[in-house]
């Protein structure tokens, strides 16, 4: 706690034995330098160090008051003495103190640094993570698909494959089956024609023999018509190729053989051309 009555020597920075010459010189030493009026622009102005100036100046200028202070000031200067050692002390505490503090808040800081720095470390390796696994991820999708990819073309071409194997296949079955049906077709033609070519040749060797039969058969009876029928015989038929038989078909009185036939108006009888090649002219 500060002493009750004022260090008015050591305010004006001199001892007790100065005369009024020096209290006089030293107040207006520090009254120019602790005068308001005399702070420069934009300084905080604070006349309490000009009031303890002043204070100090107007009570050692008068003699009655200073000559009862320098009867006491012994006890005054030791009070002031020993409150400069505690505010030294307080300062060096408070110094002491600030520096702890400083020195705490620079702790803190660090620390406090230091961790936004392991956060900051932590949330770039975790990002970092992050991406390698996004990546590997990716890497392991892209992988996939591909491996899927390739294994959806082998699959593809595969199946591809199969469908041509087996088109071919199918080709090669039909066109066998086709070759197999054609030659069949053919041998089946072939056979039906030999078949059909034997049975018109024993057609035409059957008709041939029943020709010859009924020629023969007719030549005989025309013969024996002949012989029976002495006007046939004696008739020269001289107009039998000039009129048809009526109505055209007759039945041949030399071969008997139904057929068209031509009329012998002087013995009355038909004959077809064969037969009527045949007649003497």
């Amino acid at each position: 706690m500060q002493p009750p009555e004022p260090d008015y020597y050591a305010g004006l920075e001199l001892s007790q034995p100065a005369t009024q010459t020096e209290i006089k010189k030293a107040y207006r030493r520090l009254a120019i330098i602790h005068h308001p009026d005399k702070k420069a622009p934009g300084q905080d102005i604070d006349a309490a160090e000009f009031r303890k100036i002043q204070s100090a100046y107007e009570f050692l200028g008068d003699a009655s008051r200073r000559a009862g202070y320098d009867l006491r000031y012994a006890g005054v200067q030791r009070n002031w003495d020993r409150y400069r050692q505690w505010q030294r002390a307080e300062e060096v505490k408070r110094a002491r103190d600030e520096e702890l503090k400083r020195a705490a808040d620079k702790v803190t800081k660090a620390r406090a640094e230091k961790e936004v720095r392991d956060r900051l470390v932590d949330e770039i390796w975790r990002r970092a993570e992050k991406a390698w696994r996004q990546e590997e991820a990716r890497k392991t999708r892209s992988e996939e698909q591909v491996r899927q990819a390739r294994a959806e073309e082998k699959a593809r071409r595969a199946a591809e494959a199969r469908e041509v194997r087996r088109r071919r296949t199918e080709e090669r079955t039909r066109r066998r089956a086709e070759e197999q049906t054609r030659k069949r077709a053919e041998e089946e033609a072939r056979k039906k024609a030999e078949e059909e070519a034997r049975e018109r040749e024993e057609e035409e060797t059957r008709r041939r023999a029943e020709e010859q039969a009924r020629r023969a058969e007719a030549q005989e009876e025309a013969e024996f018509a002949r012989q029976q029928n002495p006007f046939a015989l004696a008739c020269l038929h001289p107009d039998i190729g000039k009129m048809h038989w009526q109505n055209g078909m007759a039945d041949c009185t030399f071969c008997h053989f139904r057929t068209f036939c031509y009329w012998c108006p002087s013995c009355n009888i038909a004959a077809c051309r064969t037969c009527r090649a045949k007649l003497p002219r």
